[in-house]
């Protein structure tokens, strides 16, 4: 009996340390790092034109298992509020954690594809012609893929 209990008390003990160094790794973790290895969504993009910080709403995802379906972009689009850009502008893209691939579409507010292609270097150019353009930008990780939608008003 004596040993039975030493044996308990041992896996209490080594349960208690296991859950203690747990802890303290993800309390270490910058909040990104964190978010990255447990989130159920996609990490968020930083998207910017000509200096500005350019909104944007998370589109449909899988991720890790988790799956949201959401309205096409351009029923999406309605709710993001449009940012002001010159013709030609830059657009530039920044992921803490960085997507394996990264594609960007672009829609006419009348539903027309203007044009999907891949974004090396996490820049873009923005088309030379005046009006509102509605924008997919598209990454897929190993963890899955996700989707966020912005609009942009080419003056």
């Amino acid at each position: 009996m004596n040993r039975s209990f030493s044996k308990m008390i041992l896996s209490v003990i080594l349960l208690f340390t296991l859950t203690l160094l747990v802890l303290l790794a993800s309390g270490c973790m910058k909040k990104e790092e964190l978010k990255t290895s447990t989130g159920i969504e996609p990490p968020n993009p930083k998207i910017m034109v000509d200096g500005i910080n350019v909104p944007f709403l998370l589109g449909s995802y899988q991720w890790k298992g988790a799956i949201a379906d959401v309205p096409q972009p351009l029923k999406l689009a309605e709710h993001v509020k449009p940012v002001n850009a010159s013709p030609s502008s830059l657009l530039k893209v920044v992921f803490d954690y960085k997507p394996n691939e990264l594609k960007l579409t672009a829609w006419a507010t009348d539903g027309k594809l203007n044009y999907s292609q891949p974004i090396d270097g996490y820049e873009a150019m923005l088309p030379a012609e005046k009006g509102r353009c509605i924008y997919t930008l598209s990454g897929v990780w190993k963890e899955g893929r996700g989707e966020y939608v912005f609009v942009i008003d080419i003056r």
